[in-house]
């Protein structure tokens, strides 16, 4: 819920007259559940005794992370109809997919979907919810004809070939939170963007790639937006890859603080971390700072297009917890190309010497590591990855060497989906396939298989 996307199409669909939007999540527990469900006021939208997605006339689904598809997959096939397109009912509601995994890889979510959605929401993305309003949520020929006139429009086997993402050249009207609830990660937080894309060229990742160049959205309509925060919510979140990175943010926090808001920072720059900074984090009552050193070396960091130094991370680290910053979160991945040992061991040194300035502080660091995956689209779609082997053996070296050290935790994301995001990062249709028929059975071992086949064991 905290997704700005899904806060925006949720807005825009509700804008239309006559239409309820019901906003609809799978839970850990195996549950589809929907907020409104349990609203006395809206709870007889439901047809159903429980939450069914075929009740609804339109299923929209925004997916940011290829795991995300495996929920998608179980939604679908719970509420009684295939999570393939080509084997729905001509009847059955349409189910039109966005987000930024589905623009990078459309041929993927076109499985799926009836209608994916490839970019950032503009005039011709709206377009395509007018179009469904004027026929009814009926799945015709001539529906399926007009849809594929517009921009960043894949229907698998209707459009003759792939359209480029839509991105807008200037961002008038910011993304941001439609409803504020305590029941999300930013609790009772108002989340606005402040930029898309990104000033750096790291090859790994997808917000270079995938939302093209850096832009920013004006002070004056950043303004705007924050003059319809509810009533009783003193807390503004700003959004984007890297929000130090913003030409105006020192304004922008001032601004914000005049208003009587504090502000949480999502994300920033190890390189370009100032005492001023640090201090306006503390002004703010931000006792957590990201910083994502990727690697340990400044030789494989600059190989994956990455300019940050070691050095700049230990003095960013330094400045933070000497102004009452309480706990800094470090990401890192292992199993990228060209990784050597001397990386790996780098990563525990670096971690030695934060614990130690932790220590100092009597701050606390937690270290974020997960394996490289991927993505389509950027410069390392294609490389060798290792054996699986491999990134069994670097995961317990780190645990083993990193257990000791106080001041810190740790977190591994979990091996079992790997090959799966592999596939469904970079593969094509016939991964989709093979996932709902792994759902079906309830093992997803094939993944494992085709990954040995491809990398080795």
């Amino acid at each position: 819920m905290s997704n700005l996307g899904f806060h925006t199409i949720y807005h825009r669909v509700s804008g239309f007259h006559g239409v309820r939007c019901i906003r609809v999540f799978y839970e850990r527990k195996g549950d589809i559940l929907s907020p409104e469900f349990f609203d006395p006021l809206k709870k007889g939208i439901f047809l159903s005794t429980g939450v069914n997605l075929k009740d609804f006339d339109a299923i929209f689904f925004s997916v940011s992370y290829e795991i995300d598809y495996l929920n998608l997959v179980r939604m679908l096939s719970e509420s009684g109809f295939s999570p393939l397109s080509r084997n729905r009912q001509k009847d059955d509601p349409p189910v039109i997919i966005g987000g930024i995994v589905p623009s990078s890889n459309p041929e993927i979510a076109g499985a799926f979907a009836d209608i994916v959605y490839r970019g950032e929401l503009t005039g011709d993305g709206f377009a395509v919810l007018e179009l469904l309003f004027k026929y009814r949520f009926r799945k015709t020929s001539e529906l399926y004809d007009e849809l594929s006139k517009i921009s960043g429009v894949y229907i698998q086997g209707v459009t003759s070939k792939i359209p480029p993402p839509v991105l807008n050249e200037v961002i008038k009207v910011p993304a941001h939170s439609v409803i504020v609830t305590p029941d999300t990660q930013f609790s009772n937080m108002f989340l606005i963007e402040i930029a898309r894309g990104c000033k750096s060229s790291c090859t790994f990742c997808l917000a270079r790639y995938m939302a093209w160049r850096y832009r920013e959205v004006s002070l004056d309509s950043i303004l705007e937006i924050l003059d319809v925060i509810p009533e009783g919510v003193k807390k503004v979140g700003l959004i984007a890859p890297l929000v130090s990175d913003h030409s105006e943010i020192l304004d922008l926090v001032d601004i914000i603080n005049r208003r009587d808001c504090l502000v949480s920072f999502s994300s920033l720059r190890a390189d370009d971390f100032s005492e001023e900074f640090a201090k306006l984090l503390n002004k703010n009552g931000q006792k957590t700072v990201t910083f994502a050193p990727e690697t340990g070396t400044n030789r494989l960091r600059s190989m994956i297009g990455k300019s940050l130094k070691n050095d700049s991370i230990l003095k960013s680290v330094e400045i933070a917890f000497k102004n009452r910053i309480k706990k800094i979160r470090l990401y890192f991945m292992y199993g990228l190309p060209g990784e050597k040992q001397e990386d790996i061991d780098s990563i525990v040194s670096m971690a030695e010497e934060i614990s130690s300035i932790a220590k100092g502080y009597k701050g606390e660091v937690f270290f974020s590591i997960n394996q490289f995956v991927p993505k389509k689209l950027t410069p390392l779609e294609t490389v060798k990855l290792h054996p699986l082997v491999y990134y069994e053996e670097v995961r317990s070296y780190l645990n083993d060497r990193l257990s000791g050290l106080g001041n810190t935790s740790f977190k591994f994301e979990s091996l079992r989906g790997f090959p799966i995001q592999y596939f469904i990062s970079v593969g094509d249709k016939k991964y989709a396939e093979i996932l709902v028929d792994s759902a079906e059975k309830g093992s997803f071992k094939i993944f494992r298989e085709l990954y040995r086949e491809r990398f080795g064991g």
